[in-house]
């Protein structure tokens, strides 16, 4: 079986070199990460996973903790775009995942915790949850390293989706197309949602824009139904809004059809607006004006800063870190 140590010499480098290369550290130049997976692949080097783990105690096993409440799944692109990420960027240093169930149903386990350690762990993604869920908080006050998404808890690393940021973007686009009668259906309260209903109110009050408490609703997010009851309020409005935006994609896009069923055209009678830059999205007619999140490299940032706690290689100066999405105009947002 082909080792480290054959590796290196046949490279000509030292065996510590050839370990860092493989598992991709920066301090080693890119040429030489190249020269050594080449030769390595041509030497049919497999890494002794089991060896590792004797050595280190390490199973080198993820858990992702993943409570779709809307039911949606793993089907709701944004959230399998960031876990694809995740798992070839922990697939390339030697990890595996696991996901993590809160069903206990005739598993050896009770809880979020006891399954993480049911199936050793070594490190929790948790995302798409209730953060205030007991069993999310008992797993994040554990020994267990963990990252989140779009939360923080004290102490931990997080990376967060510039939700301020893109949504004034967002609205400022609609305004800069003259839309002045705005609603926003907002998703369920939470963090992500405050983040984003300031957003909205920013570029309002720049631009002098003073909102009615009726323009501004709550549906859950990935409701459509929801969004439409709010919709139908809104249109029933003795000066109806000429622009809604909807808390996702999904949701706006459901909407859109049921309302060109009802005989409204859309963006010449409504404008509206999604969020997320889902693939869908692009390719129905008219294109949908949204905010792509950046699910790739929040997915990659994730698994690079949970693999740096767990191995001790992590910096201790950011423990946030913040992606901006980008602004897709689409077609649903008419000019006034």
């Amino acid at each position: 079986m082909t080792s480290i140590k054959d590796i290196a010499q046949a490279c000509g480098i030292s065996v510590a070199t050839v370990s860092k290369a493989l598992r991709g550290y920066s301090d080693v130049s890119s040429e030489t990460r190249e020269k050594v997976k080449a030769m390595a692949d041509r030497l049919g080097y497999v890494p002794d996973s089991i060896a590792q783990t004797m050595r280190t105690n390490a199973t080198r096993n993820l858990g992702v903790v993943f409570i779709d409440e809307a039911g949606s799944g793993l089907r709701h692109e944004y959230f399998s775009s960031l876990l694809e990420s995740f798992k070839r960027t922990v697939e390339k240093q030697g990890y595996d995942i696991t996901l993590i169930s809160s069903n206990t149903e005739g598993a050896p386990w009770h809880s979020l915790l006891t399954h993480c350690q049911y199936r050793r762990c070594d490190g929790v993604l948790i995302a798409c949850v209730d953060f205030t869920n007991p069993q999310v908080t008992e797993l994040a006050n554990s020994d267990i390293p963990i990252i989140t998404i779009d939360y923080q808890f004290p102490d931990s690393p997080a990376i967060f989706s510039d939700n301020r940021h893109d949504m004034k973007t967002l609205t400022d686009y609609v305004i800069s197309r003259g839309h002045r009668n705005i609603a926003f259906i907002h998703g369920e309260r939470t963090q992500v949602t405050e983040e984003r209903i300031a957003g909205f109110t920013d570029a309002c009050s720049e631009h002098g824009i003073e909102v009615p408490p009726s323009n501004l609703l709550e549906a859950e997010f990935h409701n459509p139904e929801q969004s439409e009851r709010a919709t139908q309020l809104l249109l029933s409005l003795a000066q109806p809004p000429t622009c809604i935006m909807y808390p996702d994609d999904y949701s706006a896009i459901c909407v859109s059809s049921i309302l060109r069923q009802r005989g409204v055209h859309i963006p010449e009678q409504l404008s509206i607006v999604g969020y997320d830059g889902i693939m869908m999205s692009r390719i129905i007619y008219p294109t949908l004006t949204t905010m792509r999140q950046n699910a790739f490299d929040i997915g990659q940032l994730a698994a690079e800063k949970l693999i740096g706690e767990i191995e001790g290689t992590a910096s201790d100066e950011q423990t946030a870190t913040i992606v901006r999405g980008s602004l897709y105009p689409g077609e649903t947002v008419r000019s006034l």
